[in-house]
């Protein structure tokens, strides 16, 4: 048997060394060239983005936290790494339901919570709502003052 081998059929000669055989067509080198930069740029053509990779923490509240807030204020502050791309934004969601996306990341302010236990999600989506990323729930607490503890304020 040869060195280079080959198959040869009534619908195809394929030699195993030049994948190029099989199409005449991209014999030539510059064939080949145009194909492989095409190939290439298909992404960009349809118009797709590369994936981001973010990371998602919720640093306020603590975990179990107890806020104690008459009016039942909190304020919720997320840390995204990297920074956010055009078209991305941050969502918080409050007892599993969304609140709309924020392009500034950082604080989110909330403000008539009753109390009780209350947990809350961070997600980064793009333009179209595809999720990119989330953050674990956090629980956390909403007290407000009362009279059987003087000594507890509510903002």
């Amino acid at each position: 048997m040869s060195a280079a081998m080959s198959f040869a059929g009534p619908d195809y000669n394929v030699s195993m060394h030049n994948p190029w055989s099989r199409f005449p067509y991209l014999r030539t080198r510059f064939s080949r060239l145009a194909v492989v930069a095409l190939l290439a740029a298909l992404p960009a053509i349809a118009g797709a983005q590369p994936q981001r990779h973010y990371r998602v923490t919720i640093v306020a509240p603590k975990s179990e936290q107890s806020i104690f807030s008459n009016p039942g204020n909190a304020e919720v502050r997320v840390r995204i790494t990297p920074r956010l791309a055009r078209g991305d934004m941050a969502q918080l969601w409050l007892d599993g339901a969304p609140l709309p996306p924020a392009r500034l990341t950082g604080k989110f302010s909330l403000s008539g919570l009753g109390p009780g236990h209350h947990s809350v999600q961070a997600r980064v989506v793009d333009a179209q709502d595809n999720e990119l990323a989330r953050s674990g729930a956090r629980i956390f607490y909403m007290r407000h003052a009362s009279r059987l503890y003087p000594n507890r304020r509510g903002g």
